[in-house]
């Protein structure tokens, strides 16, 4: 006979699963609560009976005949259907009992669902480059002590907020690390980071992109359906870099997505809410693009309840030292060398204007470290022509766009002398100054 203690009761008391225990001819002695709810049964119309007299087509006899289990048979019963376990109870090679775990399918299913889409994004994050992937806090961001300090001091107050911020500046002046910054000291630190560039999905992807799409939404399209960057940032941060570049038709949608908070994946009528925060970044003038016609007002208000704009690095010279030194000892440890830097070239760094910002500084810094022997002290000499030589002679009469691109030729050229012109050369050319080989050639034909 099977006797089970108050404790273990309790324990199956609280199970979601349905449990049954029956005597060795399975007459049911114990049901619990979870099974009631889901058969609609009540407890006295199951203990003292025998199981298949009150639960049709049950094979637990069967299971206990033959001493073996019976693992997850589908049954259906009143339109309900479920997956059941029976299994033999055996002490000292004697049957004792018998064990019916009943599990509701739609239970099962959602369970189902539920590990489909924590693997889906464990699998996105695994391939998309930096994913929810941050590192930066205001203690490790340059220029405190400079330019920055009170942009900064700014930030570390709207960060425990929830509204929209917009970070503007120029390309190269560290608006993504501002970003993450400000996600890692908010109260969504704990929450997913994900950062991506508006101006590189094309329009006819960007609603999927977004918002995702349903199984079976159009040809081609995974069999399990995609999630959206929204979904993907839930309960976290979604950083917009280059929002500036968001097609007009489909500025409505996003507008519509951060007023009321719900989306719609592609291929799908259900609307699911959204709980994250934008932070956008753009190095154009977004009031220009609204006199223009070219971006929307409303939305300009919504993405910037916070604007911040990060000033050029020519604007800030005192915080040039700290980004040389830091890039320095960043060098030194992962090449294990002790190269140092004298005054006079930093002076000479100081000089230069800089319209790379941030990202020009520190590749620059890393390209004059590239040909220097251990203990070495780079002066003067060893930087770039460019740099040493002071800001290149501009055209008078030239426009930004041509001086921007003569600006781009004397830098390809530099490093092509530097590195020479193979394809192998280029590659790490482009690496370098963080753009494509395309990119490259492109700067390298307009030379010609």
């Amino acid at each position: 006979m099977l006797n089970i203690s108050e404790d273990t009761r309790k324990i199956l008391d609280a199970m979601d699963n349905g449990i049954i225990l029956t005597d060795p001819e399975t007459v049911v002695t114990y049901v619990n609560p979870a099974f009631l709810k889901f058969s609609g049964l009540k407890e006295e119309q199951l203990i003292g009976k025998l199981l298949r007299n009150v639960r049709s087509h049950s094979q637990l006899h069967v299971a206990l005949e033959n001493m073996e289990p019976i693992y997850n048979k589908r049954r259906v019963q009143d339109g309900v259907e479920s997956f059941t376990s029976l299994i033999p109870l055996i002490e000292n090679d004697q049957l004792i009992g018998g064990l019916c775990v009943v599990k509701e399918a739609d239970v099962l299913q959602s369970l189902i669902d539920e590990m489909a889409e924590i693997r889906r994004k464990e699998r996105y994050y695994g391939e998309a480059e930096n994913s929810n992937f941050t590192r930066y806090m205001f203690d490790k961001v340059m220029g405190e002590n400079g330019g920055l300090k009170d942009l900064i001091e700014t930030a570390r107050r709207i960060a425990v907020s929830e509204g929209s911020i917009l970070i503007t500046g120029e390309s190269g002046v560290g608006k993504e690390v501002l970003a993450q910054s400000i996600h890692n000291s908010s109260n969504r630190s704990q929450g997913p980071f994900i950062a991506v560039n508006c101006s590189a999905i094309p329009e006819a992807l960007w609603e999927s992109e977004f918002f995702g799409y349903a199984t079976g939404a159009f040809t081609g399209a995974k069999k399990e359906g995609k999630m959206g960057l929204f979904e993907l940032a839930q309960g976290g941060t979604l950083f917009l870099d280059e929002v500036g570049e968001i097609p007009l038709t489909l500025q409505s949608k996003l507008l519509r997505v951060l007023e009321e908070g719900r989306i719609r994946k592609v291929g799908s009528e259900k609307e699911v809410s959204t709980d994250v925060r934008i932070i956008a970044a753009t190095n154009k003038d977004l009031w220009k693009l609204v006199a223009d016609g070219e971006f929307r007002l409303d939305l300009y208000y919504r993405i910037a309840v916070f604007p911040m704009e990060i000033p050029p690095l020519r604007e800030r010279r005192q915080d040039i030292p700290e980004f040389i030194y830091s890039t320095l000892e960043e060098f030194n440890r992962t090449s294990h060398k002790h190269i140092r830097i004298s005054q006079a070239a930093i002076e000479s760094l100081q000089s230069y204007d800089w319209p790379g910002n941030v990202r020009e500084l520190k590749n620059v810094m890393e390209f004059t470290c590239s040909f220097q022997d251990d203990e070495k002290l780079i002066t003067p000499d060893d930087l770039p022509k460019h740099i040493s030589a002071g800001s290149y002679e501009l055209k008078m009469g030239a426009t930004l766009k041509e001086m921007v691109s003569q600006y781009e030729k004397t830098i390809v050229n530099n490093y092509l002398e530097q590195f020479g012109d193979s394809l192998a050369a280029k590659k790490e050319i482009a690496k370098m100054l963080g753009i494509s080989l395309a990119t490259l050639y492109n700067i390298i034909n307009d030379s010609k």
